[in-house]
């Protein structure tokens, strides 16, 4: 009795089922009614298995994107019960069985999805994305490479691959893969600060700085990028540089320990040698790691 409450009041409420159905596929303008447009649709059972699958999958997606894991799978699962030959429930699947860390039955469900879709560029992303998850990086980049073979005017495999390159310290193929995502999307400012620490990583200093004020022109609050630009100049020797980025990232996140250590660093390289070593301190008190952190970006006190 309760269900068939629902569906009344669902119809008196978008005054016929055609717009519920349109709700459910396409032309809702919110997620809550797409989940009551499917809603509709599943309990009213009249359309074809395949629709009803589809149904379930864009309900699905809504579930998924508020994190409600266990109802996105129930949904998807259904979905390839209903129609088990669409290679998109399998995509869409594994990106909750990833959500959840399964990676094993993520990599299981694209699987299927390109036996059933070879040509299925999405698939192989995804696929390439979680095998990176798995610090398989050269199964990763075989993915990513046949994404952009079979469409090149994406920029995420591009910035999947580079990040695969870099994971394994191949930076000139890193680059080169950050090169081509940002002629797709220049104005990415992750990808510029990608680019930027593998410059860092070829003790190319000034090329590092130039990506990383770029990041910061495009994304002013981009703490990763400040910091790492202070790291650049104190490598460079223009301390004063180093300290208003340091003061930058510390007004974005105050008391931010790898803030005050940089700060530090560049205080004492100064000739400010109390100034610099209350500041580091100050950064070990916040987080004794930090120094270990540092230096693996070549800052020592």
């Amino acid at each position: 009795m309760a269900a068939l409450l629902l569906v009344e009041t669902a119809l008196a409420q978008s005054q016929d089922y055609d717009e519920l159905q349109r709700w459910c596929f396409g032309r809702a303008s919110n997620d809550d009614e797409v989940v009551q447009g499917c809603n509709a649709v599943l309990l009213a059972g009249r359309d074809t298995p395949e629709n009803l699958a589809a149904a379930l999958s864009n309900r699905a997606g809504v579930f998924h994107s508020r994190k409600q894991y266990d109802r996105a799978m129930a949904d998807y699962s259904q979905a390839i019960r209903l129609n088990p030959g669409f290679a998109v429930l399998y995509n869409n699947r594994s990106s909750v069985h990833a959500a959840l860390g399964n990676y094993l039955q993520a990599i299981r469900d694209l699987d299927e999805a390109v036996r059933l879709q070879p040509r299925y560029a999405i698939a192989f992303y995804n696929r390439g994305y979680t095998y990176a998850s798995m610090d398989e990086f050269e199964r990763a980049i075989e993915d990513f490479s046949e994404s952009i073979r079979l469409n090149s005017g994406q920029p995420q495999p591009f910035v999947g691959r580079g990040n695969a390159f870099y994971r394994l310290r191949a930076f000139d193929q890193a680059i080169a893969d950050y090169d081509r995502a940002l002629k797709l999307d220049p104005r990415d400012a992750d990808v510029l600060y990608s680019r930027a620490l593998s410059y860092v990583n070829k003790d190319d200093q000034d090329r590092a700085i130039q990506d990383l004020g770029e990041a910061i022109r495009l994304d002013p609050q981009h703490f990763g990028a400040i910091i790492n630009r202070g790291i650049a100049y104190i490598k460079k020797g223009q301390q004063d540089l180093a300290i208003a980025d340091f003061d930058m990232a510390e007004k974005l996140l105050p008391g931010a320990a790898a803030a005050l250590f940089g700060r530090g660093v560049a205080r004492r390289r100064k000739g400010d040698l109390a100034g610099g070593d209350a500041e580091i301190s100050a950064a070990l008190r916040k987080d004794p790691k930090i120094a270990e952190s540092m230096a693996a970006s070549g800052i020592r006190p």
